[in-house]
This record gives structure tokens, C-alpha cells and sequence, in this order.
């Protein structure tokens, strides 16, 4: 019986992945998919530190706050840094996925490009919306069918403490308009350590480099990027 070819591992959920000597012609693109893992995990740390940090508190965690994070004991400094991170690694997380189905063997299709955005949007959801409306340009910059509140809580502060975790997009604002609705018209409440914990490891195993081979040896390993080597 034939043994089954060495393949990559880039989504455990949806099993998708990239098989052969198709490994060797996308090793670029899987260094890109590595490095984007890598910054998303330094994101991931620095939300999950300050979570903790706010778990600790002598009487325990609040149950929300919201509007800033110093009566809480975090710096002013950290918690700029908060902000950016949810906007780098919504940036990043769209980029992975999408990248990541772009050249994996199961969505090698004949619009392989459409594919390759309708999985990401599956797999990001409002983490998605938040990049579109916040991360990667404002909605009141560029409105497309946005509200007034859409637009204006593109650039207002909606970090939160929410539930033992930090979220964006718990805090909407609203903005009256003669005969539209004054509601915001899009989801985005994600919360990154959660996303990174239920949805981003579980797929990836934290990194694009899971290689399953048949004799236990990866042909590229850590001459190219960090593998983890996985025998049936």
C-alpha cells in the first residue's frame, strides 16, 4: 500500500492544506502565513497578560468596564498598545486566512480568489467587519452603506472589559439621522484572546507549519521555517 504524501497542515478544522511538491513552490507564501502567526501570538500575549492582570485584582475582576483601563492598574502606555493590537491582529487574522486558503490544495478551484475571501470571511466574522470598518481605514473615511453611528463609532474607543475578557465593539454609539435609524448597522464585538484561543489554534495549531509525514521528517523543518513533524 502506497504511503500518503507529505502534506502541510493549514486548517485542522475544514482539513485544508498543501500537499507535495506544492509545499516547495508556496514555501514563500508559507513564510508569509508564518510570520503573520508569529506577530498575532505577540498580540495574543500582551491582551491575555493584561486579562490576567485584571483577573487578579484583590476582589476579583469587574464585570464590565469600559472608558478606560487605569482604575483597573493598567498604564496608559499598555493601553494604547491595547487598541493597536486589536487593530493589527484583525489586520493580520484576514490576511492569514485568506492567504491560507488561497493556496491550499481543497479550494483550487476555478475562482480560487473568491474562494480563497468567501473562507475567510466564514472564519473571521465580525473580527472581519471590525477590519473593514475600523482596522484598515475608518468607515467615516470611506462610508459604504454606513450609518452615522456606523461611521462615528469607526473612531471611537470601544475597548471594554467584558466577561473575564477584552473586547472591541461592545460600546456602539448612536447617532440620530432625520428618517434612518440612529443604530449602528454592523456587528463588531469580537474579543481577540477569544478568537485566538477557540478559533485561530485550533485551525493552525499557532503556526502554518504543521507537516505531517509519513517516515516522521519534514523535507524543509527549521532550515526554512519552524515545523512541528507529525507521524501517523
Amino acid at each position: 500500500m502506497p504511503e500518503a504524501p507529505e502534506r502541510l497542515v493549514l486548517d485542522r478544522v475544514r482539513s485544508l492544506s498543501v500537499s507535495g511538491e506544492r509545499i516547495a513552490s508556496n514555501s514563500n507564501h508559507i513564510g508569509a502565513l508564518h510570520r503573520l502567526a508569529g506577530g498575532m501570538e505577540q498580540l495574543y500575549t500582551l491582551v491575555k497578560r493584561t486579562e490576567d492582570h485584571i483577573h487578579s485584582l484583590p476582589g476579583g475582576p469587574p464585570v464590565l468596564a469600559w472608558g478606560g483601563l487605569r482604575g483597573l492598574g493598567v498604564a496608559d502606555a499598555t493601553e494604547l498598545l491595547l487598541h493597536n493590537a486589536f487593530d493589527w491582529y484583525s489586520i493580520n487574522a484576514t490576511r492569514y486566512f485568506r492567504l491560507a486558503g488561497f493556496i491550499c490544495d481543497e479550494l483550487d478551484g476555478s475562482d480560487r480568489v473568491e474562494a480563497a475571501r468567501s473562507y475567510m470571511v466564514e472564519v473571521c466574522g465580525p473580527l472581519y467587519t471590525f477590519r473593514n470598518k475600523v482596522s484598515a481605514h475608518h468607515a467615516l473615511t470611506d462610508p459604504r452603506r454606513d450609518t452615522l453611528s456606523d461611521q462615528h463609532t469607526s473612531t471611537f474607543s470601544t475597548l471594554a472589559f467584558e466577561g473575564g475578557r477584552l473586547f472591541v465593539g461592545a460600546v456602539l454609539m448612536h447617532v440620530d439621522e432625520p428618517d434612518k435609524p440612529a443604530e449602528t448597522s454592523h456587528d463588531l464585538r469580537w474579543s481577540l484572546s477569544e478568537f485566538h484561543e477557540r478559533i485561530f489554534l485550533p485551525r493552525t495549531g499557532g503556526s502554518a507549519t504543521t507537516i505531517v509525514s509519513p517516515g516522521g521528517a519534514a523535507r524543509f523543518g527549521a532550515r526554512t521555517w519552524a515545523s512541528t513533524r507529525v507521524t501517523p
